[in-house]
């Protein structure tokens, strides 16, 4: 075979190398390595497939050290790390400036949201419309029926945001502390 042919094949062969990795095929999987056995450019190109498949599922001998590594690290450096930080709660102002950020304010309430962006004070837990009304009221702002529905659909959003956030931390948190507790109760029964 010319030149081009071979190179041709050993690319439909890779193809099918990667199918079949793909597809967890052990017999196409060993069929290509039985023909990349007299082919050394296809036996190294296979092998670095291999170690690219095997760093991007973190089964590489360096990912796996350098997660043992960092997992040491939270367990016995934990001040390393940080403590997650509590999340303040969102305020009228912060809901106020992303409506603005995000053009939801429409024209005929652009004067109460400017008010509204002074208001530094943490929205209400429940959200429901007559929660906002209220807040809206104790302020002395004419809020309209569809600027209450832009103000409260956009809270509820940003909470739910803080709220993953907060999840997230508290995992963290949690989980430095199960892997210190455990390290604690070998040492203690040691």
């Amino acid at each position: 075979m010319n030149q081009p042919d071979v190179k041709k094949m050993r690319e439909k062969t890779i193809s099918r190398y990667v199918k079949a990795l793909d597809s967890s095929d052990l017999d196409e999987i060993a069929a290509v390595l039985q023909i990349s056995e007299t082919d050394g450019e296809l036996d190294r190109i296979i092998s670095e497939i291999n170690v690219a498949y095997a760093e991007e599922l973190g089964l590489s001998p360096i990912s796996l050290a350098a997660e043992q590594v960092r997992d040491l690290l939270q367990q016995h450096f934990p001040s390393a790390f940080g403590e997650p930080q509590e999340i303040p709660a969102i305020t009228v102002s912060e809901v106020a400036a992303h409506l603005v950020a995000n053009r939801m304010v429409a024209p005929a309430d652009k004067e109460t949201n400017l008010k509204l962006l002074r208001v530094h004070i943490p929205l209400p837990a429940w959200l429901s419309l007559p929660e906002i009304r209220m807040l809206g009221q104790q302020f002395g702002f004419n809020l309209s029926e569809r600027f209450l529905k832009v103000f409260r659909d956009a809270a509820i959003q940003m909470s739910m945001g803080r709220g993953q956030a907060q999840m997230t931390a508290a995992r963290r948190k949690t989980s430095r502390r199960r892997a210190g507790g455990d390290n604690s109760d070998k040492e203690n029964n040691a």
